[in-house]
Formats: structure tokens, C-alpha cells, sequence
């Protein structure tokens, strides 16, 4: 089962390959800054991954077994340990995102049989506290995908349709109600949500199923607008990976001439390009960013620092081996992965040099 952010990073990355290298080569790393990594993807797991992980030190992602059956799991940094999500219906899971009130938000793969003849997929949010999972459902259609789950416990991501289009959705667990926010065009747009703050404000794409249009937008719940956030001078496509409290939102753009990082600022209603080439994939509250860089030819994790403007690419797991960045917390851990299984992995702040 392919993760849906992971899908829509194919899909987009793929269009910006076309005209252009994306991401750029990065900047010299942070001499200031050291980064430890760690294996957190659990004793004899030939894959695994992390999404998500939250201020209060939990991680989420999948790990699988000897028979590569993908199942999620979250990673405690204050006892080490490790817990699996529940044995049930699902053939396969996958953790995406953790809040810190210890929700998880991911889906699973069902099988065959009753009213899903060929299967499908529901997102559900698993509650570490009372050990409860809760189903959302979908939007008619078949399958559901939660990427993204903010303090309040509400999520966001794609569903499909009855008219199996692919929509961006919020679910808020007071109203138990899913939430179209729809898609751009006619039915060869698809639409997912990627970010959400604890104001409700979704960050998300839009886009083409063939990748050749791409729009970053921001959905607010207070006026029910969706916004176009454009892109940078010059380029024609953008994407949105997240947005933090402020309402910052970052992502990727590009045209025919290449491509750039971006930060939206919610205060200015503008969009600025980020220089250092760090790939945005995840945006904390300080404007730290982490993401993905090219150094030497090898996709590498990366943060880049609000404060400086630096670039650090993080140690891999495996010399030579890639890395991705895909979350970062309010302190500035980083979740990801990292080798050639690959293997899910935190990065941890460790020391400032003088």
C-alpha cells in the first residue's frame, strides 16, 4: 500500500523533474548545528518509515514484516518503546501523523467482500490514551486516506467520491463529520489536503491526474473560501506540504525554467522563494522547514534553520544511502527515513557549536 502523500509527491515531483532538477543542490550544512540519528522503526523490520512526529516526542509511521505487510506504529522518545497498531480488519496500515494528545491519523487497506468488491481503504485515528480506533469513512466513495492531525483533533487528506474523483477533506471529531472541500475544474483534477493547524486552516494541492497542472491552496474554516496561494514569479505550478500556527504555508513551485522552494507568509498574503535547497516537505511553528536535498548526487534529509537561513543536511543512517525528511517538531526533531531498506528514523538536535 503506497502512502497517499507519498503518491502525490510522485505525481508532483515528477512534473517539476520534467523542467527542471528538483531539489536543487544544497548549501553548505550548519557547521553550528550536529543532528543524531536513530533506528526507531523497530527490532528486525526489513522496511519502515516515519511521518509524523508530534512536540511531546511520539513518532508514527509503518514498519513491516517478514512478509512486507505494512503496520502502524508509534515510537515513544521518553521510554524508547515501541507499539504497534492493533491487529483487526485491515490486511495493512499506515501511521501518518501524531498530535500531542497521543491521536494517531492514518489509514488502512481493507479487503474484498461486501460493499467494497474490490477492497478499499479508510482513514482512521487510533487514541494511544483509551487504546479506541475510530473509522471516518469516506465521501461516497470507497477508500480514504488521512494525512494530517492537528491538537484538536481534526484531520484532513484525500477521499474519493461516489463519482471516484479524489477530494481534499477535514473531519472534526465534535461533529463526526466528513468535509468535501472539493476540487478545481472537472474530473481530471484531484485534490488532497497535506497540513492543518489547530485554527483548522488546511494546507493542500491541487492538480492534474497527468501532473501537468498544480495548484498550492489554503482552506479556511472560518469563511469556507479556498484560497489560490499562486506561485513564484516566473513559474507556472505549485504544491503545498504544510502550514504551521501562523498560517505559513510551505511547498514547492516550479515552470519551465526550473523550480524553488517557497514559504507563503500568512501575514504579507505573499509568496517568497526559499534559497538553500531544502525541499520543503514539513514546516514547524518557528518557520524551520525540513525537507529533502540533492548533495553529491544523493537525496538527503534537510532542515533549514527560520533564524539563519542555513541549510543542514542530516547524517544518513547508511553512508551513501538516501534520506527523507518528512515532519518536524516544534523543537526541531525530525522524523523520516533514512538507508536502502529504508528505515524509519529521528533526527535529534543534539549540540551547538560555537
Amino acid at each position: 500500500m503506497v502512502p497517499a502523500r507519498a503518491l502525490a509527491a510522485v505525481l508532483v515531483l515528477a512534473a517539476a523533474a520534467a523542467v527542471g532538477p528538483t531539489p536543487a543542490a544544497a548549501a553548505p550544512p550548519d557547521s553550528r548545528t550536529v543532528y543524531e540519528v536513530r533506528d526507531v522503526g523497530g527490532p528486525g523490520a526489513p522496511s519502515s518509515q516515519a511521518y509524523g512526529i508530534s512536540s511531546s516526542g511520539l513518532v508514527t509511521g509503518y514498519s513491516s514484516d517478514a512478509e512486507g505487510v505494512n503496520r502502524a506504529f508509534v515510537w515513544d522518545s521518553r521510554t524508547g518503546t515501541t507499539t504497534l497498531f492493533p491487529d483487526g480488519e485491515f490486511l495493512s496500515t499506515v501511521g501518518m501523523d501524531v498530535n500531542d494528545r497521543g491521536q494517531v491519523v492514518g489509514y488502512g487497506e481493507l479487503p474484498p467482500g461486501g460493499d467494497l468488491p474490490f477492497g478499499g481503504s479508510r482513514t482512521f485515528v487510533w487514541d494511544l490514551r483509551t487504546g479506541t480506533t475510530t473509522l471516518l469513512g469516506t465521501l461516497g466513495g470507497d477508500s480514504a486516506y488521512g494525512e494530517a492531525i492537528n491538537d484538536r483533533g481534526q484531520v484532513t487528506g484525500m477521499a474519493y467520491t461516489v463519482d471516484r474523483d479524489y477530494h481534499a477533506f477535514v473531519w472534526d471529531p465534535v461533529t463526526g463529520v466528513m468535509q468535501d472541500l472539493g476540487a478545481p475544474g472537472d474530473a481530471d483534477w484531484w485534490s488532497s489536503g497535506s497540513g492543518i493547524n489547530d485554527r483548522g486552516q488546511v494546507a493542500g494541492t491541487a492538480s492534474t491526474w497527468n501532473g501537468q497542472q498544480s495548484r498550492a491552496f489554503l482552506w479556511d474554516p472560518r469563511t469556507g473560501v479556498t484560497t489560490d496561494l499562486g506561485t513564484l514569479p516566473g513559474m507556472t505550478e505549485a504544491t503545498a506540504w504544510d502550514i504551521n500556527a501562523r498560517g505559513d504555508v510551505v511547498g514547492s513551485a516550479w515552470g519551465a525554467d526550473g523550480g524553488s522552494a517557497f514559504l507563503w507568509s500568512a501575514r504579507a498574503g505573499t509568496m517568497t522563494a526559499l534559497p538553500g535547497g531544502c525541499d520543503p516537505l514539513a514546516l514547524n511553528d518557528r518557520g524551520d522547514v525540513a525537507g529533502i536535498a540533492v548533495a553529491a548526487g544523493v537525496l538527503t534529509a534537510c532542515v533549514r534553520n527560520a533564524a539563519t537561513g542555513v541549510v543542514t543536511l542530516l547524517p544518513h543512517l547508511t553512508a551513501g544511502a538516501e534520506s527523507v525528511a518528512w515532519d518536524i517538531s516544534r523543537s526541531g526533531h525530525v522524523a523520516g527515513w533514512s538507508g536502502a531498506g529504508p528505515t524509519a528514523v529521528v533526527w535529534t538536535p543534539a549540540r551547538r557549536r560555537s
